[in-house]
């Protein structure tokens, strides 16, 4: 019987992305771009996903009524804009609207709510997502 060459296994060396803190900044993607602003590491933007993004609708129609969807958020890790996992940050689902709703009233709600997280960390958990870091586990 030949010997076989033990697979080599490999052990996670931590995550070896730093965190991302919050700088406080909000902005509303294709509305605040063009301010002339340069954003900063730790930047929250928002954008629209609903059910008529890139069918009969602009990006960035953030005005008309009658679709139902939601905002997507994204952080700028000082390089490019990275996804944010919503369920941490809304866990009631606010950044939710319905088609009687502006999704600009909807981004209004969700700037506010981002307030007392301004200073709150970032991690990356998967794909350049990234999650926030509970308070218990902060350093």
């Amino acid at each position: 019987m030949a010997h076989r060459a033990r697979k080599k296994r490999y052990q996670s060396e931590g995550n070896p992305f730093p965190p991302i803190t919050l700088t406080g900044h909000v902005h509303l993607k294709y509305e605040d771009e063009y301010t002339g602003e340069p954003q900063k590491r730790g930047d929250i933007r928002f954008y629209l996903h609903d059910d008529a993004t890139n069918k009969e609708r602009t990006q960035g129609d953030y005005y008309t009524l009658g679709h139902a969807g939601y905002l997507k958020a994204e952080v700028f890790d000082g390089k490019k804009w990275c996804l944010v996992v919503m369920d941490d940050l809304f866990p009631d689902k606010i950044h939710h609207f319905t088609k009687k709703e502006q999704p600009a009233a909807t981004y209004l709600v969700c700037e506010e709510a981002m307030k007392p997280f301004q200073g709150r960390q970032l991690e990356r958990i998967y794909r350049e997502h990234y999650a926030l870091i509970p308070l218990d586990e902060v350093d």
